[in-house]
């Protein structure tokens, strides 16, 4: 686990605590859970790509890194030759992104008449 989620403020415990409880299930409600992340998953790409015709690649990019980091980003300094900052920024950008589920941010103004409609750019 990385020291990301830790900082996100995600703590160990909780992690093994939803594994213990997982465990609990019985196969066909542990299946179901299962085909319910997967039809998650998919979804989110639909809303993607109704968002912006990259988006969902954008979506891709993020977790086949991730898995080709196992995790740690800072593998990719040598993998990749980038920099430790380059990495942070990126991270950065992919929180905002996955939290957005998408690559515009949409905000309301503080007198909350206008709408700030921003393009995330890569």
């Amino acid at each position: 686990m990385s020291v990301d989620v830790l900082k996100a403020g995600v703590s160990v415990n909780q992690f093994v605590e939803i594994e213990k409880i997982f465990e609990q299930l019985t196969d066909q409600e542990k299946l179901y859970a299962h085909h319910l992340g997967c039809a998650a998953r998919q979804g989110a790409l639909i809303v993607l790509d109704q968002l912006s015709g990259e988006s969902p690649d954008i979506f891709r990019l993020i977790f086949e890194l991730d898995r080709a980091c196992e995790g740690d980003w800072s593998q990719l300094k040598q993998k990749c030759g980038v920099t430790e900052q380059e990495i942070e920024e990126f991270k950065e950008y992919a929180a905002m992104f996955l939290s957005n589920l998408g690559n515009y941010y949409v905000g309301l103004s503080f007198n909350g008449w206008a709408i700030k409609v921003l393009r995330m750019n890569v």
